[in-house]
């Protein structure tokens, strides 16, 4: 058994924030448990081709370690090349342990330590910080018959890069956000690519292109860096007016995503397929200039009829119709809006998060929960963003987390719990908000809202709202035990 005052798990942004932030206060005595064979998270793990981040790359960096990037909308390998810069600088790779699979976590009321049950043995620790990210869990629907598939398959965020894709039969299942980003890559060398739409998504034009020198060299100077990143952060906060406040804004987005498809499809039919049948912002927008134009390829086929079931040589259509294919791509997204934990998390009298949230997911401020003493969930439940950069959520919770173990540690207390009538509180305002947004009222399923009807993935408000709440851990929220 090894024993360290916190545990982090996880390794993406939050997991490598939470630790470097935790070092610029004194505080060494911990360690991040890894799954993957690398660090890096989310950007390690989801390199299919065509990967990109789809928020404006000013905003895509650590505000403590700026980036000069290279395009206005970062590539997958610029981002990983960026993680890991932070990681060797602030010599993470020593405070980690890789391939760690995790059993269960249960905390020990008698000692107030939480025990971590892994494939590597037991580690103890005061403190969790549980940063294994919202889309850390890929979904792949339940097809009857994928297990006497003869080809390939696998999901966007488990690609295989040792399988050789070029000049083969391809389905990809699923139009979604990783969908538009692989489809035009595959559609390059694809013998056929089959596109299996369920519904379409609203596209908006992506507005990127690749910084000439000039522009990275003025860039790469702190003020303008700081000017063009509050730039871009004020523009962003701006469409939190439609997504939330006022959802009838969403008319004149709707206006320039159907200029962009009339503008790249120009086929009626074809457009009146690719246009969706409810109100923009509902599900996730995407951003790309490529998948139209991929769509109408002579070796692509848009296919809208449903699936029967897989078999040995392809996918039956529920025509009676079947596409063979070498390969079967799932861009099936994750599981968000149950947020599943990937292993069982006890708390206090033998509760476990998955009973506590059979309900449905919710907790203060996304990241404690009542009968989970010590345990901070980063990017938890309706910590998601529509709008901005996830980093700006995850900085703001630091210095939460941060404020909260430093004042634990001063005051010497042996636990604090997020009192549950200050959870439930929280939770009934926000659900409030979310009732009026854009996600609630925009007739349309998506995996931001779970099987309940609830929203469990969205913040509804102003980013900056969020970090005034989480600037100061409140004692008085919180049962504490010395």
């Amino acid at each position: 058994m090894t024993n360290y005052e916190i545990i982090i798990i996880g390794s993406g942004f939050s997991g490598i924030c939470a630790a470097i932030k935790l070092q610029e206060n004194n505080i060494h005595n911990f360690v991040i448990l890894e799954k993957d064979e690398a660090l890096g998270g989310t950007w390690w793990r989801n390199s299919y081709p065509g990967a990109a981040v789809d928020v404006p790359s000013g905003l895509y960096s650590f505000s403590f370690e700026p980036h000069a990037w290279s395009r206005l909308f970062a590539a997958q390998s610029e981002i990983l090349a960026y993680t890991n810069k932070v990681i060797a600088k602030h010599q993470l790779e020593e405070k980690a342990k890789k391939n760690i699979q995790i059993n269960k976590i249960e905390y020990l009321e008698e000692t107030g330590t939480w025990k971590v049950e892994s494939n590597e043995g037991l580690f103890t620790a005061k403190y969790i910080i549980s940063a294994t990210g919202g889309l850390s869990q890929p979904a792949i629907p339940p097809i009857s018959g994928l297990e006497n598939f003869n080809g390939k398959y696998f999901h966007t965020s488990r690609w295989d890069h040792t399988y050789d894709y070029h000049n083969k039969k391809i389905a990809i299942i699923g139009t979604g956000a990783s969908a538009v980003q692989v489809v035009p890559e595959l559609a390059k060398t694809a013998q056929k690519l089959h596109v299996l739409q369920r519904t379409p998504h609203w596209i908006l034009p992506r507005p990127d292109r690749i910084l000439n020198a000039f522009e990275r060299g003025i860039l790469s100077i702190s003020a303008f860096q700081k000017l063009q990143r509050a730039f871009t952060y004020v523009k962003s906060e701006s469409r939190v007016l439609f997504f939330s406040k006022f959802p009838s804004l969403a008319k004149v987005v709707r206006l320039e995503a159907l200029r962009h498809i009339k503008k790249q499809v120009k086929d009626e039919k074809l457009r009146a397929i690719l246009t969706p049948n409810f109100d923009i912002g509902c599900k996730r927008v995407l951003l790309t200039n490529d998948y139209y134009p991929a769509l109408q390829k002579p070796n692509v086929n848009l296919e809208l009829t449903g699936i029967e079931k897989i078999e040995e040589t392809g996918i039956r259509l529920k025509n009676q119709e079947l596409l063979e294919v070498d390969l079967i791509v799932f861009a099936t997204g994750f599981h968000a809006a149950e947020n599943a934990v990937p292993f069982p998390i006890i708390g206090k009298n033998q509760l476990s998060i998955q009973e506590y949230w059979e309900d449905t997911a919710h907790a203060y401020l996304g990241l404690t929960c009542p009968n989970f003493p010590n345990l901070f969930m980063m990017m938890g439940p309706n910590t998601g963003t529509g709008h901005t950069s996830v980093i700006y959520f995850i900085e703001s919770q630091m210095n939460y987390v941060i404020d909260g173990i430093q004042k634990a540690k001063a005051k010497q207390w042996k636990s604090f719990e997020v009192k549950e009538s200050i959870e439930k509180d929280y939770n009934i305002r926000l659900q409030e908000k979310l009732k009026k947004s854009i996600w609630q009222v925009g007739a349309c399923k998506s995996w931001y809202v779970n099987s309940k009807g609830v929203n469990t993935t969205m913040y509804p408000n102003f980013s900056f709202i969020y970090r005034k709440d989480t600037k100061q851990f409140k004692e008085t929220d919180y049962f504490i035990e010395k």
